[in-house]
């Protein structure tokens, strides 16, 4: 027998017997894993088991605490018990193998679906009735014990399978660990067995190969010779002839390898070379960069990198750390409105926190007292695994941008006054001649002007809305807030769209909670945020359908909502309603009108009160846009809404007076009753001249209207006693009579009107006759011809004597030279502006109680109303401004003069 087959027949043995032994082991591991995996499968079990019975343990505590307090957040959580429970028995259903377990299992679930179905009858029923706590507490107990019985049952069994598991697990371990002892022995006797036989087989030849094999290794190549031996030891000697022949043919290979590695070396050099220009190139890019960029370690907040910009910003990096910390505590980081911000909300620092900062304006105060208005970015750097490393900031020197921004706003300005000044002579224009019917007598002709009036407001609006999303976007909105209820907001917004929605044949339905707190806001801004929505859906509101505005708290906010019935809004359209300019249907827009601008401005003027507007529609059904106001706290006293004189459309009226109306016929008593309570008068009236001085005498009214022709006393008799009594002859009186004649007034009349009267000219008379000042003289300091003539020919038709300035030097010589009452002055005016002539007038004895009215196109912004109201201005008007409204608003004025 030859070596190699007696080592393989010792060789075959070996495996049987490594193959029986293997074989032996894997079954031993097996019945010891499957033993281990029953024993841990009923443990897991009996683990659920108990998750789902405190599921169950918390759902019914939470359901009697519920019944007991009937506090919601108790119910609020009875989900996520149910949750648990549900899950706990979703795995011990993928677990349980025993059939009797099973049953148990889903007995267990059809009682726990039916006690929770029981859920809301229990809740209902416990909250209609009187029922004593401990009855609630045994009534859930109760509906709980079947369920607890099953879980008893389930678990006392489970116990006695998990005893059984680990039985049979520990009998598994023990006989294993006795074949375990049987293998290695049987190993070893089989081993030296096979040690022997080898020695004798192998040793001896394999000697004389490990002296050749020791030449070959002393690159003795050409010391093994070829040999005729055929067995084994021949072979593999024959074999080492062949190896050292291969070793002199592999030498030479290494040799040509070696050449190639030098090559590749210098290739990477190379390689090495460009990478090192490539950054160098790169190192230049970034110095480049007009932005400062800086790289900040995460660790010790050093600098890692900084471009050439960064260094020109903020000078070079101390490397001593207690010197750059020194540095850095000097350095001070503000807000764009000066607040100083601390160090943890410095921008690199919410960077390394893990913020990503775009676009962030500050102020930047290094240590040398140099400030630098700064556009900030920063992020995070991170590793693979989302650590973070350090941050990347980027700083840019925006004081150009500043001065640039400063310009726009310069810019702006202009353009709002030149812009608005002649609007406002075109609007006036309009009007007067609009209200005089025998102006324009042909009717086509009639309603050119009123489409040009209609025009001209519409293009005010769009003025007004580029000029506040101008502001907006610079930050420079300013806001006026103050305490007011939401009722207050609602109704002054509904009653500035009535006439809209009465013109398109939409009812607006008004639905405001009861108990609403108030809320802290600009009434005007807020106004205007509702009167956007609502404009804008009584545009797409179907005729003869209605819109609805609701209030109502939502959480610590006051929620307003106001719903259309129009055709809705496409979700996918949805984000893009608040962008500017963008209209989700721009032919039905086109048609219906509109700049794009009112919702974006909407959102703006919410989110600066801290609150925000949402939208959601109905393909179909109509769209919803909901405010979101913070609610102020309930201690906070809110005032009634006043919108600001700065608006042209919302003039504030003087304090209701007394109107005495004498006239023995009752169907014009009524008219003109009705006429005065619609304009906020308070009403008493008298039927002849005796009971005219009774009522007098009793209610002293504030103004008087008088009928001549009277039975028993009749008018002139009246005023004359009227007159005659100390008591009321400083009572106004107005004759209103068929038979007076109004180019001769009578003797003691403040005014006279013929029968037939109309409203304005009743109004009118009966507006001046209680300020007193019949003929009153208004000075109007205006650059702009057009508008200065338009200004005054409206007052003119309103009963006040008017003179005229082309600039502030010419408007104080005016006033020197005529006894003016009321002072209605632009700003922008060449020689001397408006703040001149204000501060003038008030340092002169003659113009500190002449009232002034700023009528202006100036910036919107408020800085020049607070600037004017500061120096003395009574009043203060936008441009472009109704002339109906500057009357009024000279009313008030004078009223108050007289009054004080």
């Amino acid at each position: 027998m030859t070596i190699r087959a007696k080592i393989l027949g010792g060789l075959g043995l070996l495996a049987a017997m490594a193959m029986a032994e293997s074989l032996l082991v894997i079954y031993v591991q097996r019945a010891i894993t499957a033993a281990d995996s029953e024993q841990a499968r009923t443990a897991d079990v009996l683990e659920l088991h108990g998750q789902a019975w405190r599921a169950l343990v918390v759902q019914k505590a939470d359901r009697r605490a519920f019944l007991l307090s009937r506090e919601p957040v108790l119910e609020s959580r009875l989900p996520a018990s149910e949750h648990a429970f549900d899950v706990a028995v979703a795995q011990i259903q993928g677990a349980v193998l025993d059939d009797e377990q099973r049953l148990r299992l889903e007995r267990l679930v059809r009682l726990v679906d039916e006690w929770r179905e029981q859920w809301p009858a229990v809740r209902a029923s416990a909250a209609l009735s009187a029922v004593p706590p401990a009855a609630i507490v045994d009534g859930v107990d109760q509906r709980f014990r079947p369920i607890e019985a099953v879980l008893v049952e389930f678990e006392d069994r489970q116990r006695v399978l998990a005893d059984a598991a680990r039985a049979r697990a520990e009998r598994v371990r023990s006989l294993a660990g006795t074949t375990m002892l049987f293998i290695p022995g049987l190993a070893l006797v089989f081993m030296a067995g096979m040690a022997v036989a080898v020695g004798r087989l192998l040793l001896a030849p394999l000697t004389q190969l490990t002296d050749q094999a020791s030449r070959i290794a002393r690159r003795e190549v050409t010391a093994v010779e070829q040999t005729d031996r055929a067995d084994e030891i021949g072979i593999l000697q024959n074999a080492f002839a062949s190896m050292t022949e291969s070793l002199r043919f592999r030498e030479g290979e290494l040799t040509h390898a070696l050449r190639r590695e030098q090559l590749l070396a210098m290739s990477q050099a190379e390689a090495a070379a460009r990478a090192e220009l490539a950054n160098a190139d790169l190192h230049a890019i970034l110095d480049t960069v007009p932005v400062g960029l800086i790289i900040r370690d995460g660790q010790t907040g050093a600098i890692r990198l900084q471009n050439h910009a960064a260094v020109e910003l903020w000078g070079q990096e101390p490397e001593d750390p207690q010197r750059r910390q020194e540095r850095w505590a000097r350095t001070r980081v503000r807000t764009r409105g000066g607040k100083e911000l601390p160090q943890e909300a410095w921008p690199w620092r919410r960077a390394l926190a893990g913020e990503r900062i775009v676009g962030e304006e500050f102020e930047i105060e290094r240590e040398d007292g140099v400030v630098i208005p700064t556009l900030v970015s920063a992020a995070p750097l991170r590793d693979g695994h989302g650590n973070v490393l350090g941050t990347v900031v980027a700083f840019q020197d925006i004081a150009r941008l500043r001065e640039l921004d400063r310009l726009k706003d310069e810019f702006v300005s202009i353009v709002s006054h030149e812009l608005r000044t002649p609007l406002t002579s075109i609007r006036g224009s309009l009007q007067l001649v609009s209200a005089d019917p025998d102006a324009v007598p042909d009717p086509d002709h009639r309603h050119l002007v009123d489409v040009a009036l209609s025009n001209c407001e519409r293009l005010i609006r769009i003025i007004n809305d580029i000029l506040d999303i101008s502001k907006i976007e610079a930050g420079r909105m300013t806001l006026q807030p103050r305490p007011v209820t939401v009722a207050d907001l609602v109704r002054t917004s509904v009653e500035s769209v009535a006439a809209i929605a009465e013109a398109a044949r939409v009812h607006i339905d008004t639905r405001i909670a009861a108990d609403l707190p108030p809320v802290v806001v600009d009434p005007d801004r807020m106004v205007q945020v509702i009167v956007n929505l609502l404009s804008n859906a009584v545009k797409f509101t179907p005729q003869r359908s209605q819109v609805v505005v609701e209030a109502a708290s939502r959480g610590n906010q006051v929620a307003i909502a106001v719903s259309d019935q129009g055709a809705g809004i496409p979700p996918e359209k949805l984000e893009q309603l608040f962008q500017k300019f963008h209209q989700v249907d721009s032919s039905a827009s086109r048609r219906k009108g509109g700049t794009g601008l009112g919702l974006s401005i909407a959102k703006a003027l919410a989110e600066q009160h801290g609150g925000t507007v949402e939208v959601s529609s109905v393909v179909g059904r109509g769209t919803t846009f909901t405010v979101l106001i913070p609610a102020a706290s309930p201690l906070v006293a809110p005032r009634p809404v006043h919108l600001s004189s700065s608006s042209s459309s919302s003039i504030a009226r003087p304090v209701p007076k007394r109107v005495l109306i004498v006239d023995d016929d009752d169907d014009f008593r009524l008219a003109v009753r009705r006429q005065l309570e619609a304009a906020g008068y308070l009403v008493v009236e008298a039927r002849d001249g005796e009971a005219a001085l009774h009522v007098a005498r009793q209610t002293a009214p504030d103004v008087m209207t008088v009928d001549l022709m009277m039975p028993g006393m009749d008018g002139w008799e009246l005023i004359e006693r009227l007159a005659a009594d100390a008591a009321l002859a400083t009572i106004p009186v107005i004759v209103v009579s068929a038979v007076a004649d109004r180019a001769q007034p009578l003797r003691g009349a403040a005014a006279t009107l013929s029968k037939p009267i109309d409203r304005d000219g009743l109004l009118r008379e009966v507006s001046l006759a209680l300020g007193g000042r019949r003929d009153a003289t208004v000075l109007i300091a205006e650059d702009d011809a057009d508008l200065r003539q338009v200004l005054a020919q409206s007052l003119v038709r309103e009963g006040y004597r008017v003179v005229q300035a082309v600039d502030g030097e010419d408007a104080l010589a005016v006033f020197d030279r005529e006894n003016a009452d009321v002072v209605v002055l632009d700003i922008r005016m060449p020689l001397l502006d408006g703040f001149g002539v204000i501060r003038r007038l008030r340092d002169s004895a003659r113009g500190q109680r002449v009232p002034i009215v700023v009528v202006t196109g100036s910036d919107g912004e408020g800085r020049s109303e607070v600037r004017a109201m500061s120096l003395g201005a009574n009043a203060y008007l936008a441009k472009p401004v109704d002339a109906a409204n500057l009357a009024r608003q000279i009313e008030q004025v004078l009223t108050a003069r007289n009054e004080t």
